[in-house]
């Protein structure tokens, strides 16, 4: 999974040098910031700039514990989607915290919350 996306970052990458890119990541502790300080810990959000030069903007939204139905309620995907304008990506990378049955505040059912 993680060698598909890079693949197609630097094809989007080399395709648009000119012109300016803009990365938009959505998703949970997989993929969000973590302390620097005294933390082996990284989510793959944290270190993607590594991969581009100055041409590419990221903005990582990405939090710990949030699943899609949290991260919507809270509304963090409408301070996302403001800026969001043609030309522009959005990965979003949700999962395990999607499954918690027994937290009705992350818990999306597969067949309507989760696909809407």
């Amino acid at each position: 999974m993680k060698n598909i996306l890079f693949t197609i970052c630097l094809g989007l990458f080399i395709f648009n040098q000119q012109e300016s890119i803009n990365f938009y990541l959505v998703g949970d502790s997989t993929m969000a910031n973590k302390p620097i300080e005294d933390n082996p810990e990284r989510g793959w959000g944290q270190v993607f700039q590594v991969f581009f030069n100055e041409n590419v903007k990221i903005e990582n939204h990405a939090q710990n514990g949030r699943s899609t139905k949290s991260f919507i309620d809270e509304g963090r995907w409408d301070s996302v989607m403001v800026k969001v304008k043609k030309g522009d990506y959005v990965f979003i990378q949700f999962g395990h915290n999607d499954a918690k049955k027994e937290d009705p505040k992350r818990y999306a059912e597969p067949h309507t919350t989760y696909k809407n």
